[in-house]
């Protein structure tokens, strides 16, 4: 396993347990040697979410999506930060991305609010 690989499992480690502050500092360490680094992008947009910083959650996991378009997660998460901050349209295309690219993914099914749906995306 890559040295980077290794602390990306370990700031997720402390993601997952609460530890968003060990988890931050693990991701930037990342970006520090690799800026670009999508899954380190992506985690680390959702600290800053996480911890009130939604907009630069959003700036982090959009280039992420840049670097990465074909993972359904960070469409998800992008769309789930969109939502929470009042930006359903945006939202409701991040979760089509999503639905795209992974057509049984129940979070972006279950959560595409019908309000901003098409009446041709009834069918979700």
């Amino acid at each position: 396993m890559s040295a980077i690989s290794e602390t990306i499992s370990t700031a997720l480690r402390h993601h997952r347990a609460g530890r968003l502050a060990d988890a931050e500092t693990l991701y930037r360490r990342v970006l520090d040697t690799a800026p670009e680094q999508p899954d380190a992008l992506h985690l680390l947009g959702m600290v800053q979410a996480q911890t009130g910083r939604a907009e630069a959650g959003v700036a982090l996991i959009r280039r992420a999506i840049a670097r990465n378009p074909h993972t359904a997660d960070y469409h998800v998460n992008l769309a789930n930060i969109l939502l929470a901050t009042g930006r359903p349209g945006e939202a409701a295309a991040s979760y089509r991305a999503a639905l795209a690219l992974k057509p049984a993914e129940p979070t972006a099914g279950a959560t595409l609010p019908k309000a901003v749906m098409g009446e041709a995306d009834r069918r979700f």
